[in-house]
């Protein structure tokens, strides 16, 4: 599993998605699952190959934890 939680500093949010096509838009054109600060998405996933991230403002941080 693969664990990935926003950092409570974080003043944006992060959007998750399985390609270059995820965005941080405007609502509506957003593209992905939105994490606010704080929040956490586990992943039933086995690699992190697929797996990409996109902030809405400048610098958003992400904690992310994988266990076999």
């Amino acid at each position: 599993e693969i664990f990935i939680q926003t950092d409570d500093a974080n003043t944006g949010f992060v959007m998750v998605g399985e390609n270059t096509s995820i965005n941080a838009g405007s609502v509506g054109s957003r593209r992905g699952i939105k994490l606010d600060a704080n929040q956490t998405l586990v992943l039933a996933l086995s690699t992190f190959a697929n797996i990409y991230l996109v902030g809405n403002t400048g610098t958003q941080y992400v904690n992310i934890a994988y266990f076999t």
